[in-house]
């Protein structure tokens, strides 16, 4: 079907319907006339038209539709239409062209909307709309685009691959309201970046941005931060806008497919200037960037590190400017990552006036959910024993565990087909009992045994010595560590130490204490390298490495900070040494 020569009131389609996908319809008005789509009309082929007016007030659309709008007059569809195929809604004109003014839309298909003159283009004004496939927008590079500008929702929801790209080189869309909702891969920013200006809801599938291509929340627009084991996140950068005095939290649901893992930034400023903070996580490990611990901190993520920036209305670095007091950031981690649980850890950072050296900005643990290998929770910090003020790169660290006694050693000796357990205390503080626990590869524990303690209502000064046996060994390796716990229930671990049956180890380690370099003597001659582990005291892994050796010898520089480890030194047939060492550099 054809129009041509109407250029007057209304050509209006309702209560009709248009039967066969390969009859096209190809519509021209002029003049101050419109084409109004509905009430209750159906096409079943592609549809194309260019009038001055241009509305959609209940329609199924089963073809391809290209409508343009060129006029003068402001057109407020109602809505209630849906969009089987792709479309493309382009506004030419000086008036604006509304969509969904009382209903909803529902996008089956691509969509592309442009605004190509000064009249704006508004989809999903001030009702929801579905987008099930790619969204497309084109317009002036000073004017945005905006979703939903009265009360209107756009919801994201392809049961495949999504995108939200960009056609010329326009302003940066807004979305009033976003609704992630995909069932398949996720949304993806390919060429445009986007903004929201009241509230980002993450139901299903990923958001996955770049550096180039990111989620803005402007200022006053809220989000929900998730938790570790959230399933829908932003995967890659985000920013946050905050352009008002005083304190704001400003949640960042981040993730690094396949971790979530959020953060949350309660930031207080002295004015009302813009400020945009861009937080990104990293999956690679906050270890390997090779930063000094400070004392109160024995190791450092091996998964994973936060950047967050700040920059101010010119995207000049901000790290400090028009910060009021201390800042805090919420921490979220997982299964992946260092605790055995949640009270251990801390939050470091470094500054940007000493990039090199974490800090401990303290941690005050959470809720936590699961347990052993599945533990989630989150970490808030507490700027002490440093003060947090300024913005960089984060990462969990875990506490240098200070033991409620002072155990001065911990030893374990094979005896014929038993092992003899010992270990004396110089001082012991609230203590309540021992338990020893067993293992067959330095990992995973058991419980072998419990001792009470010998200190007089738990308090003691002087020097206390207990034995136990294990008459019961593994054949080949075994492991065991002291878990110390006081009468409040607070549970302490003792470095591991170890008996093996298989092979009588003749491997020395020398000088202990080390103030710097240890040395290895007694190895097989024919050995030109050991692999080292070291370990701390509560038998977390920290370094693995491989040093060179020859005729049965070997130099160790070390590489930890001064404390207690156990240093496992393993020759190529698989035998190992283990022993503790004392570092005093």
């Amino acid at each position: 079907m054809g129009t041509g020569g109407f250029n007057a009131g209304g050509l209006i389609f309702r209560n009709f319907k248009q039967a066969g996908s390969g009859t096209a319809q190809n519509i021209t008005s002029t003049g101050t006339s419109y084409i109004q789509y509905g009430v209750n009309a159906s096409f079943d082929g592609s549809v194309t038209s260019s009038s001055p007016g241009l509305l959609f007030n209940g329609s199924v659309f089963n073809g391809v539709v290209n409508c343009i709008k060129t006029g003068t007059t402001n057109d407020a569809s109602l809505g209630n239409n849906i969009f089987n195929a792709a479309s493309t809604f382009t506004n030419n004109g000086t008036g604006y062209l509304l969509m969904t003014n009382s209903g909803p839309d529902a996008y089956n298909g691509d969509v592309t909307f442009i605004q190509s003159g000064t009249g704006a283009v508004l989809p999903n004004y001030n009702n929801n709309s579905t987008y099930a496939g790619n969204l497309t927008v084109g317009s002036p590079a000073a004017t945005a685009i905006t979703f939903g500008a009265g009360n209107g929702t756009a919801t994201l929801s392809g049961t495949g691959a999504q995108s939200i790209g960009a056609t010329g080189s326009p302003a940066v869309p807004v979305f009033t309201r976003l609704v992630i909702n995909n069932s398949g891969t996720g949304v993806t920013l390919i060429n445009t970046s986007i903004n929201v200006s009241k509230n980002l809801l993450l139901t299903s599938g990923l958001l996955n941005t770049t550096t180039s291509y990111l989620l803005t929340m402007l200022n006053n627009s809220t989000t929900v931060a998730g938790t570790a084991t959230s399933t829908s996140y932003i995967n890659g950068p985000m920013r946050y806008q905050k352009s008002s005095a005083g304190v704001s939290t400003l949640n960042f649901p981040i993730g690094n497919s396949p971790d979530c893992r959020p953060v949350v930034l309660t930031i207080a400023h002295t004015s009302g200037n813009l400020y945009t903070y861009q937080a990104q996580l990293f999956d690679a490990s906050a270890a390997a960037l090779g930063y000094t611990l400070p004392s109160s901190v024995d190791v450092v993520s091996p998964v994973h590190y936060y950047t967050i920036s700040r920059v101010n209305a010119a995207s000049v670095n901000q790290p400090t400017a028009e910060l009021s007091g201390n800042q805090t950031i919420q921490v979220f981690y997982g299964a992946n990552d260092i605790p055995a649980d949640g009270g251990g850890l801390t939050v470091v950072k470094n500054t940007y006036l000493n990039p090199t050296q974490w800090i401990d900005i303290g941690g005050l643990a959470g809720p936590e959910s699961g347990t052993g290998a599945g533990l989630s929770g989150s970490i808030t910090s507490t700027s002490s024993p440093t003060a947090f003020n300024s913005f960089s790169t984060f990462a969990l660290g875990h506490k240098l565990v200070i033991l409620p006694i002072l155990l001065l050693d911990f030893t374990a000796r094979a005896d014929n087909d038993r092992v003899d357990l010992g270990w004396t205390t110089s001082a012991e503080s609230n203590n309540s009992y021992f338990t020893i626990e067993r293992s067959k590869d330095g990992v995973n524990f058991g419980f072998l045994q419990k001792i009470g303690t010998e200190a007089s209502n738990g308090n003691s000064n002087t020097a206390l010595n207990y034995r136990a046996q294990d008459l019961n060994p593994y054949a080949g390796a075994n492991f065991y560590r002291l878990k110390q716990t006081d009468l409040d229930g607070n549970s302490t671990y003792s470095s591991v130490t170890s008996v093996n049956f298989d092979k009588k180890q003749s491997l020395s380690v020398y000088p202990n204490p080390s103030r710097g370099a240890l040395f290895i003597s007694g190895a097989d001659k024919s050995e030109t390298s050991l692999k080292i582990e070291w370990f701390d005291i509560s038998g977390r892994l920290l370094i693995q490495e491989t040093i060179p050796a020859q005729s049965g010898a070997a130099r160790l520089d070390v590489h930890v900070n001064n404390g207690v480890y156990l240093l496992k030194v393993i020759s190529s047939d698989g035998t190992f040494k283990l022993q503790n060492v004392i570092i005093m550099k």
